[in-house]
């Protein structure tokens, strides 16, 4: 007889708190903290649905959506820096909770001193997370709705917190847009959701700005897309509009909201979370007491050997790795020292480049302005200027862009042979510490570099014109 879910939900919860008590026999408050939290999410059922994307894909509008009101605060920015979890209660409530332990009530209106990036510049606040209690249906049953920053901006630690929370999710929708299409980061990026999430719904947003044509093009293009990062075929995608569904759910228009295309991506989820989440949340459950548990053997083991080595011979041992790590550390700094030295580089060859670029561009600019000049001197000194600046922009731009195809070529090969010596010596240092500690106490350790190429969408931007004044800027932009 197939044992029930309960079943195997109670055996589960037996096996976590077997290892949650050993982990506190050995003191070890890190392992013993996941476990308790792996028992309190299956007791409670409480169940993640975390939303993930690069940075400006919609993700925090597209919750907005399924909530249906304008709870989280959006902005044409990379706004989200800091983990929100909107968990069902009574009435609504708003706690921030910090690093240190403490945690605060707040309203709905000082999200933003939270959770923004520019309320809250690299998380000077301290912030640990954001939970917001809210009485919607769609939270029922210990669903938890969690918007994460998104990744890929210039906010590094965005990113750090993105994937940091990918060990805990249990499911996740993941949001591209239809401009711009799939890229080769979000590619690796999913590759990584794919090794932590066992469920994941995939949405193309914004597909109310394209024609019937092109919206078809490019559902087609995303999901090939998609299926090939993976190497999975048959993967469903919801292209949908989660501006025009929120608009249509704040004005109760029944027909717009059907058009956004959010409600297939409901009733999927809706079944989903009714069916299928009780496996998923066994799966996670167990895996995460198998991760626990690997690492309690191996410090048991480490234990063991320390015990059964005289002490003198543990003391020299301990001295030699300390001495062996001091030099490998130098190391690295030496070797983080040089790579930017040689970024350094990179960033001269460009701006003498520039600077030929420039040169042989002036005297035949000054020939074609003089020329379209004489073919339309029938037109007033005003047209004419504004002629001729249109006529600039347009020469520079095509002169601009033959020259940049030849110069991201060139600095992507300088870029790659950069890193490529800086992998080398970072897999050497990791070589080393994988052989002294295998070779003093027995322990393996892995590690690996990979090197990366540019990729297509990192490439030369520019623009003509005066910069426009703008408020708030933040220093680390600047550049």
């Amino acid at each position: 007889m197939l044992a029930t879910y309960a079943d195997m939900r109670q055996r589960a919860l037996d096996e976590l708190r077997i290892a949650a008590s050993l982990a506190r026999e050995m003191t070890n408050t890190g392992i013993e903290r996941r476990l308790a939290e792996a028992i309190e999410r299956l007791e409670s059922n409480r169940f993640y649905l975390v939303v993930l994307g690069h940075f400006k894909r919609g993700k925090t509008t597209l919750i907005n959506a399924l909530l249906g009101e304008k709870l989280l605060p959006t902005a044409v920015v990379p706004l989200t820096s800091i983990i929100t979890m909107i968990r069902y209660g009574p009435e609504n409530r708003v706690t921030v909770f910090f690093n240190n332990e403490e945690d605060r009530e707040i309203s709905v209106d000082e999200l933003t001193l939270y959770i923004t990036e520019l309320e809250n510049p690299n998380n000077v606040k301290n912030v640990e997370y954001v939970e917001i209690a809210l009485p919607s249906s769609c939270l029922a049953d210990g669903v938890v709705l969690v918007d994460t920053p998104g990744v890929g901006s210039l906010y590094r630690h965005n990113t750090e917190v993105a994937y940091n929370f990918l060990p805990s999710a249990d499911a996740a929708i993941f949001v591209l847009t239809v401009d711009p299409p799939l890229s080769e980061a979000e590619g690796e990026y999913l590759k990584e959701i794919r090794e932590y999430v066992p469920k994941i719904f995939f949405t193309l947003n914004k597909v109310d700005y394209l024609d019937d044509k092109d919206r078809e093009k490019a559902i087609a293009f995303s999901q090939e897309a998609i299926e090939v990062s993976l190497g999975k075929k048959g993967i469903k995608l919801y292209p949908l509009s989660a501006k025009l569904a929120l608009e249509a759910r704040l004005t109760r228009n029944l027909e717009a909201f059907e058009r956004s295309g959010l409600p297939q991506l409901e009733r999927d989820l809706s079944e989903f979370l009714t069916a299928g989440r009780g496996k998923i949340a066994l799966t996670t459950a167990v895996r995460r007491g198998k991760q626990a548990t690997s690492e309690l053997k191996g410090l048991l083991e480490l234990e063991r050997k320390a015990v059964e080595m005289p002490v003198k011979e543990l003391q020299d041992k301990i001295a030699a790795f300390e001495e062996q790590l001091t030099r490998i550390i130098k190391e690295k700094e030496d070797a983080l020292y040089i790579l930017q030295g040689e970024m350094g580089r990179v960033i001269k060859t460009v701006e003498e480049d520039l600077k030929v670029f420039k040169a042989s561009q002036i005297p035949l600019l000054r020939e074609k302005i003089s020329a379209f000049a004489k073919d339309k001197r029938d037109l007033s000194a005003k047209a004419l200027a504004k002629g001729i600046e249109t006529f600039v922009v347009e020469t520079l731009t095509d002169a601009f862009d033959a020259w940049r195809i030849q110069e991201e070529a060139k600095i992507a090969a300088l870029f790659e042979q950069i890193l490529q010596g800086f992998a080398i010596q970072v897999n050497e240092v990791i070589g080393r510490i994988r052989e002294l500690s295998a070779g003093l106490f027995d322990i393996k350790l892995d590690g690996f570099m990979e090197v990366e190429s540019l990729t297509a969408d990192s490439s030369f931007y520019y623009k003509f014109g005066k910069e426009r004044p703008i408020f708030a800027v933040s220093p680390s932009s600047l550049s």
